[in-house]
């Protein structure tokens, strides 16, 4: 089963179910960063770390500071 979850703080109207920040990362086994709004440049690792499944990341912005990430025992994948 996959489940995907959504989260754009700048998007009102979508054509799938949006969810809010801390629903979307809940038990999440992979965050995906597909926009380089500040809101996720600033999120602290540490504490999406008490909330994810499993600590992997791909940023396709090179939005995120990847040495916090990784401090924070993500496996970070850069492809932007």
């Amino acid at each position: 089963d996959l489940t995907l979850s959504i989260y754009d703080p700048h998007v009102k109207r979508f054509d799938y179910e949006l969810s809010g920040v801390q629903e979307a990362l809940a038990d999440a086994d992979c965050v995906v960063i597909a926009v380089d709004h500040s809101e996720f440049k600033f999120m602290n690792p540490r504490q999406v770390a008490q909330v994810v499944r499993h600590k992997n990341v791909v940023d396709t912005r090179n939005a995120l500071d990847r040495a916090d990430w990784e401090a924070a025992g993500f496996e970070v994948k850069l492809l932007g």
